[in-house]
């Protein structure tokens, strides 16, 4: 199954993107960092505004990425090829993620509030991956709400579905 993407290329055109494996969806996040020579070249606002706006764009991107993670891998049915794809990708965008905000932290970068938005970024990717590859095992979690809720007698599993051999209260 082919997915299809658009992503902003320059503030006045969108191009559609056709994503048929992991390695376009890191590429997508990529190509939204960078624009036209022409920015490249000439800035507005100086290498200062240059910085600045990539990793705003990096952090957009990262956003888009999540978006698409709650509706496709959380909410929806994922494929293996979506799971495989996600994690992969996830990988991807938290290690370059990581090296962004510690560039953002150097003290000789042009923005000091671009390290607070890369922060945040990393902080986003990394509780994406606890959430979703690092998750608690059942038998820890209901042993955590019954200390937690004492008086409430544990009927259903996770997603308030009925756990193995039960059947929902009526």
């Amino acid at each position: 199954m082919l997915r299809w993407c658009f992503f902003r290329i320059t503030d006045r055109s969108t191009r559609l993107i056709r994503l048929s494996d992991h390695a376009n969806v890191l590429r997508m996040a990529i190509s939204t960092t960078v624009t036209q020579d022409e920015a490249v070249t000439s800035p507005p606002g100086g290498v200062r505004g240059f910085a600045k706006e990539q990793l705003e764009r990096w952090c957009a991107a990262c956003q888009r990425f999540l978006v698409w993670e709650r509706d496709v891998i959380l909410r929806g049915n994922p494929s293996e090829q979506d799971k495989n794809e996600h994690r992969t990708t996830l990988k991807w965008l938290l290690r370059l993620s990581k090296l962004f905000h510690a560039s953002a932290t150097d003290p000789d970068f042009p923005d000091r509030s671009a390290a607070d938005m890369m922060e945040l970024t990393v902080w986003k990717l990394e509780q994406s991956w606890k959430m979703i590859y690092e998750s608690m095992p059942v038998a820890e979690a209901e042993k955590l709400l019954a200390e937690i809720f004492p008086d409430e007698r544990p009927v259903a599993g996770a997603h308030g579905r009925p756990r193995c051999g039960q059947t929902s209260p009526e």
